[in-house]
């Protein structure tokens, strides 16, 4: 069976508010070769997504960017020298400064579900989730799935 989980977007927020506005612009200018190249460049900043897909028939998982939100990239892994599935609490914060000396910052609290190798180090991100009930219930369908425990050890990234 395989499983599949879109775990982020590797743009920050302005850059993906940014490719929406390539695309706007791009439409007004679409019979032209400047207009076809801001509309490909505003779908590449708006749909490109990471994400895992796992096999659990193989013991093999692929951690692959899909470009524009369709064409996955990425490498197939066994994932048999895993011992566990955490939960890891994680703060990214966006920080934009613009010209007229103004900053912008933009603080997201999320937990993120990995699983976890033998050094106890996060391997492969599975998820993002805005709670911890969120992520505790993925947790537990997670473990039922590839049969790992969860491991109760707190990291920090």
């Amino acid at each position: 069976m395989k499983f599949r989980s879109k775990t982020e977007y590797p743009f920050a927020p302005y850059l993906s508010f940014a490719g929406a506005l390539f695309m706007l612009t791009g439409l007004f200018f679409f019979r032209q070769v400047a207009g076809i190249v801001l509309i490909t460049a505003g779908a590449f900043l708006c749909f490109t997504t990471s994400s895992v897909v796992i096999d659990t028939d193989l013991q093999r998982m692929k951690t692959c960017s899909r470009l524009f939100g369709i064409i996955p990239i990425g490498k197939w892994t066994d994932y048999t020298n895993c011992t566990g599935i955490a939960i890891v609490p994680v703060t990214t914060t966006y920080v934009v400064h613009s010209r007229s000396d103004r900053t912008n910052a933009l603080e997201s609290r999320f937990y993120r579900v990995y699983l976890v190798n033998r050094q106890m180090k996060p391997l492969c991100g599975l998820g993002k989730f805005k709670t911890f009930q969120a992520a505790r219930h993925e947790v537990e369908k997670l473990s039922q799935l590839l049969h790992l425990p969860e491991c109760t050890t707190h990291f920090r990234i």
